[in-house]
């Protein structure tokens, strides 16, 4: 017997922009297929710019890791009058630093197919792909997606999921990364995800902006997912949700404990849900949902809920502000048997700031804890450090010191919480002094409490014949004392150095 030795991965390297023939891209992934064994396909040194292909790219037969020298420095690009597609594969498929732009596929993943395959896509931009069924950017079936580190923008499906789609128990694992612009006619416009009965899809640190579909504009989460220190903004839902976290469909494969923390939503529209259809039960901690909308007004109430609109379940709302939106921020949907049976959703929690929310009994599990403000007193979504834009409060907000939070850090990944000690803590059980929403104040602590104002009046005299009089003013220290004045009465000011009587002359005008 002889044995057989086993198969090596090899580098193939690119060395120019050709669509074809020796040293071209496609050259290497024909060569990986001849030999199946996870090699890696690598660009020459100094080699930047961009390939456009006159055909489709040959599907991938085995495991390839693509390394490119940068998403700004080198593009593959299915030509915008070409309509071919980029990358195909049932296999395990990592591509770094490479921008794969201009893909047209008729059916999933305009730059990206993949079936029965683990994908990992690092420090990458997706631009421009689309999709005649779903997946304008990335499709993944019956595997996992990796994102990390990248941009996948202005990409475009007539189906589900213009930016990602990740289906047929699949999982997805979402890090500092922006999907922007992207738009699905009949789905969602930046990820589709799920469900899966393997394990839940995750977001952090990465941002959906501008995106539109017709069910969730940004995120349609089919299954459990965990979403963390993510902004959504100005994403538009033609049907419901800037963002929907939970299967509308109850199903074995769509598990609904489904989580939110330390999360941003602001300026998203939709007909029903503005900012968060929370589906089958979700829970909501440290967030700021401020500012979205959503457009309906003749349809049923419930779909009036621009912050949040529980459906089929209880949310679990914690350490978070739900205020400012239009019409109203919390809404619930009554029970239903058709098209299937759902039960009524509900809002239960505590230590939050909630603007509207007719109709609804917020269960408050700490007595006392939640309060209500129709101003939460933000400032503007801005780039207040951190991997995503926020929204500050203002130290005149009622949101300083008044929550709780078991949280160590708010989506800036600064410290939580700070105590600023001229504010007192709520004076529910179990506070703590976090700042309610996604962001925690660092400022320190603001200046000292300055010492008691605190005056007495002491005697008036009286001189009729002048038409003034004199007031003693006993003051407890160092300060100024300043008579007001009004259309009858001049005003005065005078000045103490400590503890004194001080007196001022009350002299009508005319």
């Amino acid at each position: 017997m002889a044995a057989v030795p086993a198969a090596q991965a090899t580098d193939y390297t690119v060395t120019n922009l050709a669509d074809s023939g020796p040293g071209s891209l496609r050259d290497a992934i024909d060569a990986t297929n001849v030999d199946p064994v996870g090699d890696r396909i690598l660009f020459q040194s100094g080699l930047t710019g961009t390939i456009t292909l006159e055909n489709d790219l040959t599907p991938l037969d085995g495991p390839v890791e693509i390394v490119g020298p940068g998403k700004d420095q080198m593009k593959i690009d299915g030509g915008a009058e070409n309509y071919n597609s980029l990358l195909e594969t049932q296999s395990d498929l990592k591509v770094s630093g490479i921008t794969l732009a201009n893909g047209w596929t008729d059916g999933k993943g305009g730059a990206i197919s993949a079936t029965l395959s683990d994908v990992v896509v690092e420090n990458s931009r997706l631009e421009g792909n689309r999709a005649g069924s779903a997946g304008g950017g990335i499709s993944v079936a019956a595997g996992s997606l990796t994102l990390r580190d990248s941009e996948v923008t202005g990409n475009f499906s007539a189906g589900d999921g213009a930016g990602v789609y990740v289906y047929y128990q699949s999982a997805a694992d979402i890090s500092d990364s922006t999907l922007s612009g992207n738009k699905s006619v009949t789905g969602a416009g930046g990820a589709s995800l799920g469900p899966s009965s393997y394990g839940k899809s995750k977001i952090n640190d990465s941002v959906f902006e501008g995106n539109t579909g017709a069910l969730g504009g940004g995120l349609y989460a089919k299954g459990g997912i965990d979403v963390d220190s993510t902004l959504f903004s100005g994403n538009t839902a033609e049907r419901a949700g800037g963002a929907v976290t939970g299967s509308l469909v109850n199903s074995i494969f769509a598990p609904s404990d489904s989580s939110v923390t330390n999360s941003t939503f602001t300026g998203n529209k939709a007909e029903v849900g503005g900012a968060l259809l929370a589906v089958r039960g979700t829970k909501i901690q440290s967030s700021t949902i401020v500012g979205n909308t959503s457009t309906n007004s003749s349809g049923p109430a419930f779909a009036e809920g621009a912050g949040i609109l529980a459906m089929n379940g209880e949310v679990k709302l914690d350490n978070t502000i739900v205020s400012a939106n239009t019409p109203t921020d919390i809404r619930a949907t009554p029970a239903a048997t058709d098209p299937f049976p759902a039960s009524a959703g509900s809002i239960a929690g505590s230590f939050n700031l909630i603007g509207t929310a007719p109709g609804v009994s917020v269960t408050d599990t700490v007595p006392g804890s939640n309060i209500s403000s129709t101003n939460p007193v933000l400032g503007a979504l801005a780039d207040n450090g951190g991997p995503t834009e926020t929204m500050l409060p203002t130290e005149s907000s009622p949101v300083v010191n008044k929550g709780s939070s078991p949280l160590k850090v708010d989506q800036r990944g600064l410290t939580r919480p700070v105590d600023f000690n001229s504010i007192p803590f709520s004076t529910a059980d179990g506070a703590n002094g976090a700042d309610i929403g996604a962001v925690e104040l660092q400022g320190g602590p603001l200046p000292p409490v300055p010492p008691s104002n605190a005056f007495t009046f002491g005697k008036v005299k009286l001189n009729k014949k002048k038409g003034v009089a004199t007031l003693q003013v006993k003051v407890p220290g160092k300060g100024k004392v300043l008579l007001l004045g009004s259309k009858d009465v001049k005003s005065q000011n005078k000045s103490a150095k400590k503890k004194s009587t001080v007196t001022l002359t009350v002299k009508a005008k005319g």
